[in-house]
């Protein structure tokens, strides 16, 4: 997913006598990132989509063969 960037922004800071501690700024905590185009499968995902290929690639070869006997008789 993209990610936007984060800035924190802060005022200017005073002690108690008034004197300047800390001019107001802001500093990027998070750098925007575009949206990936890269996916990742987990390993056990990754079976089960082998194993649903090898399933339809052997319903395929069961067809064929089945329709050759047919073609035999």
């Amino acid at each position: 997913d993209e990610q936007h960037e984060i800035r924190e922004e802060w005022p200017d800071e005073y002690d108690d006598e008034g004197n300047l501690i800390r001019e107001a700024g802001s500093e990027v905590t998070q750098e925007y990132r575009p949206a990936g185009d890269r996916y990742s499968l987990r390993p056990s995902e990754l079976a089960w989509f082998v194993i649903a290929g090898q399933g339809a690639r052997m319903a395929e070869i069961e067809r064929r063969l089945e329709a050759l006997d047919a073609a035999r008789e």
